[in-house]
């Protein structure tokens, strides 16, 4: 009769989750992401900086928002949008 097998050794798969033909999409996905934050972050300080010349604490005002349908809506929208760039770029497409 032989050994019963170690059930760890099933958890691990023959080859990586990433090819080497992969990498490079994995870089684009983050440059990808990365051009996208960096566009959030701009634009979250040019508006903070205009509305603060307005005596608006724009900081304040946004951690105290609770968004309604219509901004649930967008924002919904918008998230799905940067995951399918996200996910476009790691497909190489």
């Amino acid at each position: 009769m032989s050994e019963p097998k170690d059930p760890t050794v099933f958890n691990i798969p023959d080859q990586g989750i990433l090819k080497d033909a992969d990498i490079d999409n994995v870089a684009h996905a983050l440059i990808a992401l990365a051009h996208e934050v960096w566009i959030i972050k701009d634009r979250t300080i040019v508006l903070e900086s205009v509305l603060a010349k307005h005596g608006i604490d724009a900081e304040a005002e946004v951690d105290a928002f609770e968004p309604d349908a219509h901004a649930r809506e967008r924002l919904d929208d918008a998230g799905q949008k940067l995951m399918s760039s996200i996910l476009t770029s790691l497909a190489g497409r």
